[in-house]
């Protein structure tokens, strides 16, 4: 269990350095914005698609079970499924607002440049 949380903070910290050095390294932030926005849609539509699928698995895994084991790991499994998804949803949202802050921002930046 530690380790997979570890696993999970680690690879959040280095997606947000990679981030930042992505958007002080580039010439057009604005589109590097909007990249990152795209990356963390397509990053929430996966969680999203796993969280269906490992559901559905996971109740054919224990459908053989005993009931009353049965009936509380569905329970788990439905709950486990559902904050995924509620996280994807968030996740999916915050992206697709950074999405339309990078596009504002090349906009603007290419109206500045034109001037």
């Amino acid at each position: 269990g530690q380790q997979i949380t570890r696993i999970a903070y680690a690879s959040v910290i280095i997606a947000v350095i990679a981030g930042l050095l992505a958007l002080l390294i580039a010439r057009r932030r604005g589109t590097v914005l909007a990249f990152l926005g795209l990356g963390v849609v397509l990053a929430a539509v996966f969680a999203w698609a796993i969280a269906l699928y490992f559901t559905d698995r996971a109740k054919q895994e224990v459908a053989a079970a005993q009931t009353s084991g049965r009936d509380a790991t569905t329970v788990i499994i439905d709950a486990t499924g559902t904050d995924l998804q509620h996280v994807a949803l968030i996740a999916g949202a915050v992206g697709v607002g950074v999405i339309v802050v990078g596009i504002i921002i090349s906009a603007i930046s290419g109206r500045a440049r034109r001037a």
